[in-house]
């Protein structure tokens, strides 16, 4: 009795000892496609410093507008936004500047989403303990409320946010630098 044709029988190898090349050849040419996108987005989708910069200074404003609200300090709150306006508006483009690059069409809607987020974690922060969160708030409005103008950037990037080191996943995309190099 003859065997049915390919049973029992050894697979024919590749020379690269993979089985099935018409099978493998797609499989290995997407995942090749695939690792080029993933650095095209990965590019695409990194952090530059001043864009991270921005991020810190917009938690910076927010939780200064909320103490405003909170705090009863809403006076010293509108010195903040006079003083520094022109360094505000600057972060401010370049905040929208970074959303523009990330979500394209949407970015408005998640610029929105993204400073609705930290405003109501600041606020959750001072529900949670109002005169710890009013002190410290406030300390922080009055420092730099004696910032010159040209040193503010220098202050917003060293301070510790209120709303610890996560300020969402925009802040944690990987530098732009080690995204070129990785």
């Amino acid at each position: 009795m003859a065997k049915a044709e390919g049973i029992g029988q050894p697979r024919l190898r590749r020379p690269g000892g993979l089985p099935g090349g018409k099978f493998w050849a797609p499989v290995v040419g997407g995942l090749m496609a695939a690792v080029v996108a993933t650095g095209a987005v990965a590019a695409q989708s990194c952090i530059r410093s001043e864009e991270k910069l921005s991020i810190e200074v917009r938690a910076l404003q927010t939780e200064l507008m909320v103490a405003a609200l909170s705090c009863n300090a809403s006076h010293e709150y509108n010195n903040f936004v006079l003083r520094f306006r022109p360094v505000l508006t600057r972060h401010g483009k370049t905040l929208t500047q970074y959303f523009d690059r990330l979500y394209g069409s949407a970015a408005e809607r998640e610029v929105t989403r993204y400073v609705t987020g930290l405003a109501n974690r600041s606020s959750l922060q001072s529900v949670a303990d109002l005169n710890k969160f009013c002190d410290t708030t406030l300390d922080t409005l009055r420092t730099v409320n004696g910032v010159a103008p040209a040193d503010f950037d220098a202050f917003a990037f060293t301070r510790q946010s209120s709303l610890g080191p996560d300020l969402g996943p925009e802040s944690r995309a990987m530098p732009c630098s080690l995204a070129r190099n990785g």
